[in-house]
């Protein structure tokens, strides 16, 4: 709901990847430039040194965690 308004997001959802593929490999899909940003805020992300439960958070935040798998 936004502005009381229900939104749906399932019509077409289906063929989205379809679509996204096709624009593939007419030359129409996405690379490494439009991607480099996401790609690069993860990274930061997935390197970032935790520095433990500030002000307000998730209360499952207070799970124990696991080590990353690539970690090991």
């Amino acid at each position: 709901m936004c502005d009381n308004k229900e939104i749906e997001f399932s019509d077409g959802f289906a063929d989205l990847h379809t679509e996204s593929y096709k624009n593939i490999l007419q030359d129409n899909g996405f690379g490494l430039d439009d991607a480099r940003q996401c790609i690069e805020i993860v990274s930061q992300i997935r390197s970032a040194k935790a520095i433990g439960l500030k002000g307000d958070y998730h209360p499952l935040a207070k799970l124990s965690q696991k080590q990353h798998p690539f970690k090991i």
